[in-house]
């Protein structure tokens, strides 16, 4: 396709004088060459190779001239209807791509959810699993307590049983003296283990009940530290919570600026467009940090764990909306500040389409 431009702001495409805006530079069709062009092309090439290179000149618009005036209506015709079905199709496929962007970021999201519901998963196996022994050591506990208890019981009666025997030795003296005596050398050395035994007793229940002492001492410690993490990560809540509402009030801000602008629709539909993406954006946004608060009050016991992972959820969430406000609001200085003249107009439109594109990227 030959196509040429001049200082007016005008593009002259197969023939005819086509006014440049935002829609025909940033989507412009592709049209085949014609069979009364190739004519006039082989013209202009045996024009060029007969100049020399300092005096050879660009004699594009005037060979594509000196064509469309010998082009007939239907021709003409032609041309045109090619160009508007160019047109068509490159608002089709950029239908295509917005959507086939916005089901992957879909995609993306609820990959996103069922890893965090994975990860939530495992932790709650893993609590359940601690909990399970703890309350095994509970239970091992009252059983040591009750063994205890069983051999003072014992000991108890032991004892009894020793004050009725001394009585009785008292009692019948004189006719069982060697029989009381032998009886009671064998209680003395029954005792004697029997204390022996209970000192052993003592010794390990006292080691116990101070492990599980310090083992109790320690989960305090680590109750008082997930309090102060907890007490953090509603600090950064709130703080995040205050920064998607700072970024709506700037969208606020940013729409009445729009409004201020309606009259230059032609030069700010894309930059709307734009705008509209970001308020979409920043309602997700707001979504996500929404279900991040609902899952964190979900996994209020596991916050040390997934701590990390909501910090630098949070991060990214600051991030990208900062960067997306700071684009729109340099893309309206610089639309407020520029002048009404072409080569202006397609500079800002030109950085709007490295926007989209970045957009499209990520």
């Amino acid at each position: 396709m030959i196509t040429a431009c001049d200082l007016s702001g005008k593009t002259y495409l197969g023939g005819f004088f086509v006014r440049r805006n935002s829609r025909t530079t940033r989507h412009r069709p592709k049209v085949l060459p014609l069979v009364t062009l190739m004519r006039v092309r082989k013209e202009r090439d045996k024009l060029r190779e007969k100049a020399s290179p300092k005096s050879r000149f660009d004699t594009t618009v005037l060979v594509d001239g000196i064509a469309a005036s010998k082009m007939t209506r239907s021709q003409l015709v032609d041309v045109v209807a090619e160009l508007i079905e160019g047109q068509n199709r490159a608002v089709k496929r950029r239908d295509e791509d917005a959507e086939r962007r916005r089901r992957l970021a879909e995609e993306a999201l609820q990959e996103r959810m069922r890893q965090l519901h994975e990860h939530l998963t495992k932790e709650h196996k893993t609590h359940m699993n601690h909990l399970v022994q703890r309350y095994e050591m509970q239970f091992e506990t009252l059983r040591l307590e009750a063994e205890n208890r069983i051999e003072q019981a014992r000991l108890t009666a032991e004892q009894e049983k020793l004050d009725e025997i001394q009585k009785i030795r008292e009692r019948y003296r004189q006719d069982l003296e060697k029989l009381v005596n032998g009886e009671q050398n064998r209680l003395e050395r029954t005792l004697e283990d029997a204390k022996e035994n209970c000192e052993h007793i003592l010794k390990v229940n006292v080691a116990y009940i101070e492990k599980l002492q310090a083992e109790q001492n320690s989960t305090r410690s680590r109750c008082d530290h997930l309090d102060e993490q907890n007490q953090l990560l509603k600090r950064q809540l709130k703080f995040a919570t205050q920064k998607v509402q700072q970024l709506l009030t700037e969208n606020r801000q940013l729409s009445q600026k729009l409004e201020k602008i309606r009259g230059n629709r032609s030069k700010f539909d894309q930059l709307r467009e734009e705008t509209y993406k970001l308020a979409g954006e920043n309602r997700l946004l707001k979504s996500e940090v929404l279900l991040a608060e609902e899952y964190f009050k979900k996994a209020a016991e596991e916050r040390d764990e997934l701590y990390s992972t909501f910090v630098q959820t949070l991060n990214q969430i600051h991030s990208r909306s900062s960067y997306k406000s700071a684009q729109v609001r340099q893309q309206l200085d610089l639309a407020l500040g520029s002048e009404s003249e072409g080569g202006e107009s397609e500079e800002t439109l030109s950085g709007i389409e490295k926007l989209s594109l970045e957009d499209s990227q990520q």
